[in-house]
């Protein structure tokens, strides 16, 4: 077996408060790094010794990220966040009107907040929750976060009346939801 051999400097190492044990995490991009538990201080030659007993499934994973397609970051460089939450909260407002005159859906409250993992959510309090960088979307794919969210205040799971009402109220969801899975919050 071939060993890796790291320049200490070079090594990508993260230590977290969270980890029970060292291990590896191989993110999308392609870029991996080193997870330590912040009680632990192992030293360089034992943290080389890791990677190398765990060098094939590191150069598989890494392999495995190269061939995902990538997602296209929706970014608002030059752009101050509080003009991007302005045109977000025009484009929701929008959208909300829109899909009222449709359904009679009920909106108690609406926020916006920068998630890492979602669009949208709709609490049981029919609170709608929203990146704020939806404005950046295509208009297509805001309206159908938007209809997403407002369905959960009818039905809220993804249940097939869920599912029926939506493809009601935007034609094309299924394909809309795929599409959006083209870029990266």
């Amino acid at each position: 077996m071939e060993l890796i051999d790291f320049h200490t400097e070079s090594l990508p190492i993260r230590y977290s408060s969270r980890a029970k044990r060292m291990s590896v995490i191989v993110r999308t991009d392609g870029h991996w790094e080193v997870v330590i538990p912040k009680t632990r201080n192992p030293s360089l030659s034992s943290i080389q010794t890791f990677l190398n007993n765990h060098r094939e499934w590191i150069e598989k994973h890494v392999a495995l990220a190269d061939r995902i397609p990538k997602k296209q970051p929706l970014t608002h460089s030059g752009i101050p966040r509080f003009q991007v939450e302005g045109a977000t909260r025009q484009v929701i407002a929008d959208h909300v009107l829109y899909f009222k005159q449709v359904h009679p859906f009920q909106v108690n409250r609406i926020r916006l907040g920068s998630y890492k993992a979602q669009w949208g959510s709709c609490s049981r309090t029919n609170t709608l929750s929203f990146n704020y960088k939806l404005s950046l979307l295509p208009p297509h794919l805001s309206r159908y976060v938007v209809a997403h969210e407002l369905c959960h205040t009818i039905h809220f799971n993804h249940g097939e009346r869920f599912w029926n009402l939506l493809e009601e109220i935007c034609p094309g969801a299924k394909r809309r939801r795929k599409e959006l899975h083209q870029f990266a919050l």
